[in-house]
Order: structure tokens, then C-alpha cells, then sequence
């Protein structure tokens, strides 16, 4: 006779998401009872694995003739319903008694961990550690919680197809270990050929190729596509090279641990602004050009050279991975597939002996691809662990067949994967990696357009050569002899100008524009035909000259105009300026050409100064000039003969950013002359003094100044607390001083704001033969200033005055500074031959012999 409990019997709901059971109590109401077993007489024929039973239940006679499916029948109280209720496809009923229910799961065979049931192999496959790492909460294109999808309950004795354990050969294993071992940088084996494009120096390869200008980043793009990626240093997990194949991960997001390591520390997304750009280039089939340091741990050959242009490569694929990154989390990797084009060819990297062989084609086989059934997206099978999504919007991403999540730290390629290849319609090289040399040297300024700035790559050798020389190119390699200077054509300043420049006797006029709002102040005047604008900035001690030549100051025998074009000859041996790029202390480079006469200027990198006295006649033509500008547009007072001239040349596109004129060991006052094109001087607050804070938050030492930011108000706030630290300061309470001015910052508001940049406060329109003059120390040190030339050519000639006791032993030249030729100036002659047309007596001066030294002609033949 069946026990009680056996009469109670249980319906168990079993669907492909989720697993319900519900007790039914029989005998309570008939309604009940009835409503149970209509909801059985419905169910239809069972479509999954039954629990409990060892066989398929028989249909009866009330199961529906038809064999159509059916639906079971939703009770009217809630309660009774399943909210997640589905048709009969998603749904079978089972009635089991709680005996043989608990019979079935007693039978059942326990699990063994997730990692070994998916892959008896794994350990040999993956690098030691966690199978599956906490992920942070945030996924990229997704705007919800990664979680585990819940899978449809199956039986030990009947696994379905789809996941059974995959368990990797030991030949592909092997293979797979063949095609990824890398021998340490030391050890590897030289390439077969040599690059076609080389460099010693990052800047050298940024300054010559038109592919890649990226001084820091490994990528460079622009306008939505990449057009060059740079692989050097150690690469990171689960990345790979070789002759034909690169697999890499997407740039970013990365930051070091304790011990310097480069760990991911936040999560990749397909919305990348790096990452659009490649998948622009996949639709546009757009090939990137690859170069690779010497110092890549993954290439299969040593590099001979710091950095090697590889060649052209197709992106073929994008895809996400989870990697384990800082705090031991698995982050959302994005990584890029790029193939060689023309690969038929042999690479100049390759090693002297083929890798694969064709016996290893066969052991690994053709590509796998399956298809989420998820997000049913597409793709192949990386790794040997088994085949993943590779979408993170998915909630099946970087899940095993089985379920569970794939490890996080190193896996075995599928050799499949790394052997397959893509093909584009057409596989020709857009153009080659080694540009031509620019064909300039016919026509007046071709050879002084941007391009002509930039570097070339050596016809004979292929090394990278930034163009050092004013003249022109020369390579840099000891064991080659090219070098190419175009022919100049000697550019006129009318070609730089517009008419009404600067082409009348009368005064010109101006295009200056001053912040009167901020407290500059403007004076106008007239001498020697020079218009002088005078600007004086409100708390700030010293002033701002403009003095805006003409017509007849420029054509002045010995003046802007025979400067101009005399500095132009530089294949004259006597005009020869030696004008090169020199590295600026602090900075390592130059973007433009410079040189540097008399006293050597300590901006400059030691070494690179010159005597006057072999200085080509406008240098010292220009310091004369700038002498009697110093002592007539400024004041006599503060005058003292300028003992140095730093020129600059600028070809087109070349500038010089914000920066002070302040060094120690200066005079107070420096002069420059202007001539070629026309520049755009702006003069603006430093930020320091603008915000009041460096950008650390520390108050600054300096007495503030009207002009700055928060107005009037802010202003007087902070001069109030500079007052109460300079206190401190007094009595010796140093500590105290240096505390307050970090709490200052913060109650005055400015820390908020000490990123902002001051607008300018002045912006000059420097013409031809114009001169700048700037006095006092407080402009250098609280005023900053850029020159933006226009047009093709510009030269700026600056005198300052160096104070011979502030430059230590080794700093001082070998020469002695020659005083100043007032009598080279052009402005000296102009003012005499002035005051002799108003009578005032004044003698054209005569040397020692007694000639007149009033004309040029003999020294500009």
C-alpha cells in the first residue's frame, strides 16, 4: 500500500532559464486538484530530460490528437501562476512523487569544479592562478551589471552536444607553444633583410615620416582613422607577432603598481576614440603601417636599428577579451588582428629559416567559428581553451561552453587562429613607406613651404634625418655621404606683404589690439618715421615698445631691406650664418632654426655661440640698430650696449610657443628686429599670477596684480592675504608662511580655478623692419609671450645684455665680445641725415683715417 507521501505528489517546472518547483497539497479543494491536473492534460509531450523517471512519459488520449503543442492553462489566483511562464518549447511539467525525486538527485553524479570539467588539460594550457576573477562592475557598451546567465538544467547521463568538454590535442598544444615561444631581445636571431625605413631617435622618425607623428603615443591617428601603430617594450598578456600576424591590444588604461608594472586599470570599450578609428579602416580597407623598437620582446628577429618601419598591414579584426589587471580584477580588453599585405612575399624581418611547415597546416587545422546564441554575433575560436563570445555587451562574454567564466591571465592560442589569413580585394601598397625627397629649389619660397621643415628618409641607406641645416638635408649616418641642398631663390618682401603694409613713407597703420578693460594703457608717438606704441600694464612695473617702421626706413641703404636679402645668401661663405636647429636647454629640441652671437645666451645649449667678429654684416648692422633703438624709442637712462643676438628663422608653419624672456643673469631691457614676413605677438598674464596658485595649490610668492582672475574683488582678497604671509615671512616663521600659503589657495577660492589661461593683453602685428622693445624685470616676470610668423620666411634678430659674472667658468667663450660698430647701423645715418636737414649741425661720423662711413656699398659687394 503507497504511504501517504506517496499520494502527495509535486509538480516541478522545468524550463531552459530557470528551475521552479512548487508544492501542490491534493484533498484541500476540489478546484485545486482539478486545476492541476488540467494543467498536466495540457502539458504536451516532454521536450527535455526528465527527473525522477528513466523513460519518456507516454502521451494518453487527453494529450491532443493533433500533436499541435499546447499551453497549460494560468490560474486565476497569482499566487498559483509562474510569472515566468513560457510556451511549451520553454516549458515541460513533470509530476514526481518526492521519493523518486529524491531518488533521481541521489543518483545524480557530483560536478567537479567548473575549470577541470570543462578542460582536463587546463593547467596545461593556462599560466597558474584564479579561473575567474571578480570584474568590476561597469562594462563598456553596456550600461548593466554583468551577470551569469542562468543555463537550462541538464542531466549527468545525457549532456547536450553543445557542452560537452573540449579537450585540446597535445599536438595542438605543441604547436601552439612552436608558434608563440620568443627568444629573449639578446638572443634572437638578425632579420633576413634590412628595413627599408629606419630611425635612431623617437623625434627623428616623428619629424620625417608623414605616417607617424607621435611623440609619446604608440598610435597615431587622426580625422577618424589610424594610419601607424609603434610596438616596442614588453608586450602585455595574450599578445603576439610574427612575420604575417600581429595581435595587440588597444592603447589606454593603463597605470603602474607598486614595482613599476604597467597593469590595465580601467575598462576598454568599443566606442574608443582609438578603437573607432580601426574599424573605420576595416570598412574603408585602409592598410596601417607597423614600426617596431628594438626593444620588443615579441618579435621573432632582433631588430637592427631602434626603430624599423615593418611595412603595410591589413586590420582584419576587432574584438574584446577580459584580462586580469591592477586590484586583481578582470578588465574588459579591447584587441586588434593586423595582417601583412602581400604576404605571398617574405618579409625583410623574417629569420633566415621557415617557422610552419606544412605538416603543421595540417595538425592545426581550419579556422573554427560558432555564432552566440545570445547576441548571435560571430566568432572564431582564439584560444585552445575553448570557443568564448568576444562581445561585452553580452551576458554570455568570455564564457566557456560550460558556463563558466574563462580564466583571465594567459591562454594558448589556437594555432587554427594564428595561421588563418584574410584577403582583401586589392592588396597593393597604398604608396611606399620611404617618402620622396621634396622637389623644391625652382621657384621662389618652394623650398621653404612646411614640407620643407620636416625631414627625409635617406635614398641610399633609409635612416630618418631631421633637417638640422638651414640649407638643407644632409644623413646623418657616419657610413653614408647623401646630402641634398635646393637651390634658394631670393624672396622679396613685397611677396610677404600686402600693399599697404608697409610700402608708404608716411606712418603705418596699425593692426594692434590692447585689453584696456584688464588696465592697459596705450601712448603713441612719432620719431624717425617710426610710429611708437608705448603699452604700460597696470601694477606691473616696466613697458611694452612698438615701434612700426615704413617705406623709407626700409629701403635705407644698409637697412631692412639689404638685411633681408643679404641674410637670405647663404651659399656665400661671407654670408653664412650657420644657421641650424639647436636643442634648447630643458627642452631637447628646437622648431626652429636658430643661431646665437656674442655673450652666449644660457637658453641656448652651451657651445653654440659665435663672435661678432665673424658675424656676417647684418648681425652687426642689426645690433647697431638695435643700440640707438634701445637709447631713442625706449629711454637713455636704462640703456646698456647689448652684448648678444640670438636669430631665429622661420620657414612656413614654424613658430615659437609662450615663454619669458626672463632668464637669470639678463639685463632689463631686450630689443629684436623683425624681418621677412609679417608674426602676431601675443603678450598675456602667466597662469601662476593670473590664478594667483600653482597648479599644485600653493599661493604664489609674488605680489599680485590687477588684471587677474575673479576681478576687483578677488584682487584685493589677495592682496590682503599676501600682506598677512609676508608678515610670517618677517618674523622668521618660515613653517608658518609655507602652511598658510597652501590654505590660502582654498580659501580664496583659486584652486578651482588654476587651470585657467589668461586671455592676451596684448597682440602685435609685426611687420618688416619693426622693433620690439621690452624694459623692466617685472615684464619677464610676470608676462609671458608667443610669435606666430606668416608666410614663408621670417627673421627675428634679439639683442639682450649678459651679465659676464652670472656665467660660471666653463659658460664663458673663448673670445672676447667685440663692443658695438655704431656706425653699421642703418637708423644712426637716418637720424644724422635728419638732424643735418634741420640744421642741427650733426657731422657724419669718420674713423681713423678719415674716410666717411656713411655708405654700405663696400661692405655688401
Amino acid at each position: 500500500m503507497p504511504s501517504q507521501e506517496d499520494i502527495e505528489g509535486d509538480v516541478i517546472v522545468v524550463s531552459r532559464k530557470r528551475l521552479s518547483e512548487r508544492r501542490i497539497e491534493q484533498g484541500t479543494t476540489e478546484n485545486s486538484a482539478t486545476s492541476a491536473q488540467d494543467h498536466n492534460s495540457h502539458a504536451g509531450p516532454s521536450r527535455g530530460p526528465s527527473i525522477g523517471r528513466s523513460r519518456k512519459r507516454k502521451l494518453s488520449s487527453n494529450d491532443g490528437s493533433d500533436g499541435s503543442p499546447s499551453f497549460p492553462k494560468r490560474s486565476k489566483n497569482p499566487e498559483d501562476s509562474y510569472s515566468g511562464a513560457k510556451p511549451l518549447a520553454d516549458v515541460v511539467t513533470l509530476r514526481v512523487t518526492p521519493t523518486k525525486l529524491r531518488s533521481a538527485i541521489s543518483k545524480q553524479r557530483k560536478r567537479r569544479p567548473a575549470a577541470k570539467s570543462c578542460h582536463p588539460v587546463a593547467q596545461e594550457i593556462t599560466s597558474p592562478g584564479p579561473a575567474a576573477l571578480p570584474t568590476p562592475e561597469h562594462t563598456p557598451g553596456s550600461s548593466r551589471t554583468p551577470t551569469t546567465p542562468e543555463l537550462t538544467p541538464v542531466s549527468s547521463e545525457s549532456p547536450p552536444r553543445e557542452l560537452e568538454a573540449q579537450s585540446p590535442s597535445a599536438e595542438l598544444l605543441q604547436l601552439s607553444r612552436k608558434l608563440t615561444a620568443r627568444e629573449p631581445i639578446s638572443a634572437k636571431a638578425r632579420p633576413l633583410g634590412n628595413p627599408e625605413v629606419w630611425a635612431e631617435s623617437r623625434q627623428a622618425l616623428c619629424e620625417t615620416v608623414p605616417y607617424f607623428k607621435s611623440p609619446q603615443s604608440g598610435c597615431y591617428q587622426n580625422s577618424g582613422h589610424v594610419y601607424a601603430f609603434l610596438y616596442d617594450g614588453v608586450g602585455n598578456s595574450r599578445e603576439y607577432m610574427d612575420t604575417d600576424v600581429i595581435i595587440a591590444r588597444a592603447g589606454g588604461g593603463m597605470q603602474a603598481d607598486a614595482t613599476g608594472k604597467l597593469l590595465q586599470s580601467k575598462h576598454h570599450s568599443i566606442d574608443d576614440a582609438q578603437v573607432q578609428a580601426v574599424l573605420n579602416d576595416i570598412e574603408h580597407q585602409n592598410p596601417i603601417v607597423v614600426i617596431c623598437g628594438n626593444k620588443h620582446s615579441g618579435a621573432l628577429c632582433q631588430m637592427p636599428h631602434r626603430y624599423c618601419v615593418l611595412g603595410w598591414y591589413k586590420p582584419v579584426g576587432v574584438w574584446e577579451e577580459k584580462t586580469m589587471g591592477k586590484g586583481k580584477k578582470a578588465w574588459v580588453t579591447v584587441k586588434y588582428r593586423l595582417e601583412r599585405l602581400q604576404s605571398d612575399k617574405r618579409a625583410w624581418y623574417a629569420p633566415s629559416q621557415e617557422m610552419i611547415t606544412e605538416a603543421d597546416r595540417e595538425i592545426a587545422g581550419g579556422l573554427t567559428k560558432k555564432t552566440c546564441r545570445d547576441c548571435q554575433t560571430a566568432f572564431p575560436q582564439v584560444y585552445l581553451h575553448g570557443w568564448m563570445c568576444l562581445n561585452s555587451a553580452c551576458d554570455r562574454f568570455w564564457k566557456l561552453c560550460c558556463g563558466t567564466d574563462a580564466p583571465c591571465g594567459d591562454l594558448a592560442f589556437h594555432p587554427a587562429f594564428l595561421l588563418d589569413r584574410s584577403r582583401w580585394q586589392n592588396e597593393q601598397e597604398p604608396f611606399s613607406v620611404r617618402p620622396p625627397i621634396p622637389d623644391s629649389g625652382k621657384v621662389m619660397g618652394d623650398n621653404l613651404t612646411n614640407i620643407n621643415t620636416r625631414g627625409v628618409v635617406c635614398p641610399h641607406c633609409g635612416r630618418c634625418n631631421p633637417r638640422r641645416l638651414w640649407r638643407g638635408w644632409s644623413c646623418d649616418n657616419p657610413r653614408c655621404d647623401f646630402s641634398n641642398f635646393p637651390k634658394h631663390v631670393t624672396v622679396k618682401p613685397a611677396m610677404l606683404h600686402q600693399p599697404w603694409d608697409s610700402t608708404g613713407e608716411g606712418p603705418t597703420l596699425s593692426r594692434n589690439r590692447y585689453a584696456k578693460h584688464l588696465g592697459v594703457k596705450v601712448a603713441v608717438d612719432h620719431k624717425l618715421g617710426f610710429k611708437v606704441f608705448t603699452y604700460t600694464f597696470d601694477g606691473i612695473h616696466g613697458k611694452l615698445v612698438h615701434a612700426v617702421s615704413n617705406a623709407k626706413i626700409n629701403s635705407a641703404p644698409g637697412g631692412p631691406d639689404d638685411m633681408f636679402d643679404a641674410m637670405q645668401k647663404q651659399d656665400d661663405p661671407e654670408m653664412n650664418l650657420h644657421l641650424e636647429r639647436r636643442p634648447f636647454i630643458g627642452t631637447g629640441s628646437s622648431a626652429t632654426f636658430s643661431v646665437n652671437y656674442g655673450m652666449p645666451y644660457k637658453f641656448i645649449a652651451g657651445g653654440s655661440s659665435l663672435p661678432f667678429s665673424s658675424a656676417p654684416w647684418p648681425v652687426r648692422a642689426c645690433r647697431a640698430d638695435l643700440n640707438w633703438a634701445s637709447q631713442n624709442l625706449c629711454s637713455a637712462s636704462g640703456h646698456s650696449d647689448f652684448n648678444e643676438q640670438l636669430i631665429f628663422a622661420y620657414m612656413e608653419g614654424q613658430k615659437v610657443e609662450y615663454h619669458d624672456d626672463g632668464e637669470r643673469g639678463l639685463g632689463a631691457r631686450i630689443a629684436s628686429l623683425s624681418l621677412g614676413g609679417k608674426a602676431k605677438m601675443m603678450l598675456r598674464m602667466k597662469s601662476k599670477h593670473f590664478v594667483g596658485c600653482s597648479k599644485s595649490g600653493i599661493l604664489t610668492r609674488e605680489r599680485p596684480v590687477p588684471g587677474s582672475v575673479g576681478g576687483r574683488e578677488t584682487y584685493v582678497r589677495r592682496v590682503a592675504a599676501w600682506e598677512e604671509i609676508q608678515a610670517l615671512l618677517s618674523c622668521g616663521d618660515q613653517g608658518g608662511y609655507e602652511a598658510r600659503r597652501r590654505e590660502l589657495a582654498h580659501e580664496l577660492g583659486l584652486y578651482g580655478k588654476r587651470m585657467k589661461k589668461a586671455e592676451d593683453l596684448v597682440t602685435l602685428t609685426l611687420n618688416h623692419g619693426d622693433i620690439v622693445l621690452m624694459e623692466g624685470y617685472e615684464i619677464q616676470s610676470y608676462l609671458e609671450h608667443k610669435v606666430v610668423p606668416e608666410g614663408c620666411l621670417r627673421f627675428a634678430l634679439t639683442c639682450r645684455t649678459v651679465l659676464p659674472e652670472h656665467l660660471r667658468a666653463e659658460e664663458r667663450p673663448s673670445y672676447g665680445v667685440e663692443e658695438d660698430e655704431p656706425w653699421m647701423g642703418s637708423l644712426g645715418r637716418l637720424a644724422e641725415a635728419e638732424g643735418k636737414e634741420r640744421g642741427d649741425g650733426n657731422e657724419v661720423m669718420e674713423d681713423e683715417s678719415g674716410e666717411a662711413e656713411g655708405g654700405m656699398e663696400w661692405r655688401m659687394a
